[in-house]
């Protein structure tokens, strides 16, 4: 996701981060995981329970903390190319805000918002997702 401002509560990843090492150990968490948010079919489930099991507490907090520090700012006007945001409209508000504020400081970039989407729904709503990206790579 792309944030107007830092996230805050970064003291919140190492405790995060423990609560999801204990989960890689649960397979049957994993795999309701995988079915009821992620709506995985089948033949996928098995192999998103293996690479979700690879994932380290310190590769988990390295990418929290580079998404925390991540924001949209001026320095993103360099870009003159075409430039698609797209996001659920059940996202978290830092996100939906980076839609209103991309066309303002990336000339020319577009932005769509998903009904009913939330943060997973490229792989949740996957056919929502390549019609958004086929109408719009169509254009450009």
């Amino acid at each position: 996701g792309i944030n107007v401002k830092p996230m805050p509560f970064k003291f919140f990843m190492s405790i995060q981060s423990r609560f999801i090492q204990r989960s890689l150990s649960n397979t049957d968490y994993l795999y309701r995981l995988a079915k009821e948010n992620y709506h995985l079919p089948e033949n996928k489930t098995e192999e998103f329970i293996r690479n979700y099991q690879l994932l380290t507490r310190g590769n988990y907090e390295a990418i929290g903390y580079e998404i925390m520090d991540f924001r949209l700012d001026e320095s993103y006007a360099v870009i003159k190319r075409p430039i698609l945001f797209v996001a659920g409209d059940q996202e978290s508000s830092g996100i939906l805000q980076s839609l209103k504020v991309a066309p303002k400081i990336i000339q020319g970039a577009e932005t769509a918002k998903i009904p009913d989407a939330q943060h997973i729904w490229p792989v949740q709503m996957p056919h929502s997702f390549n019609h958004v990206l086929k109408e719009w790579v169509s254009k450009n």
